[in-house]
């Protein structure tokens, strides 16, 4: 369901598939489309995980077409970042989401430093939203991005 960095669109639970879009998509990157014609063909069969009538969260700002035209035509509920969801990083500190539904949440910045953060907790808000419509999506959010931590070793340079 949803994504993660660069990875176009997923399903919840379909982790596998998920990450192997990731790796097409970054062997393809900084290429053209018509120099590309596999990443069109990637997109199309990622869109295959999709079904009719249920949310699909596309959490790259520019997508390639093969993805959205494949979700039209199975009649997926696509939310797209930049579309259906938006991130507003505030001058005092902190970050607002918002969808197109009206729903605005303003919360607190990521624990995990790098910028893409931002994207990867808007699109896991995005998922989260479309399949508990009625959740207290904020406290669930404040406390995921807080405590959000990666395994292993990570040093950070200072100059």
């Amino acid at each position: 369901m949803a994504t993660h960095g660069r990875t176009g669109a997923g399903t919840a639970g379909d982790h596998r598939r998920r990450h192997q879009w990731q790796g097409l998509h970054r062997r393809h990157a900084g290429r053209h489309w018509p120099a590309c014609g596999q990443l069109y063909l990637a997109a199309v069969e990622k869109a295959g995980i999709a079904r009719e009538g249920r949310p699909v969260i596309v959490g790259e700002l520019d997508p390639p077409a093969g993805l959205l035209e494949a979700l039209q035509r199975i009649g997926a509920k696509v939310q797209r970042a930049g579309v259906d969801f938006t991130v507003e990083r505030l001058t005092e500190g902190g970050w607002r989401w918002r969808h197109r539904d009206g729903t605005t949440l303003t919360l607190p910045d990521p624990a995990l430093a790098a910028p893409v953060q931002y994207a990867n907790a808007a699109s896991a808000i995005a998922a989260l939203h479309a399949l508990e419509p009625g959740r207290d999506l904020h406290a669930a959010a404040s406390a995921s991005l807080r405590s959000a931590r990666v395994r292993g070793a990570v040093a950070e340079l200072r100059h």
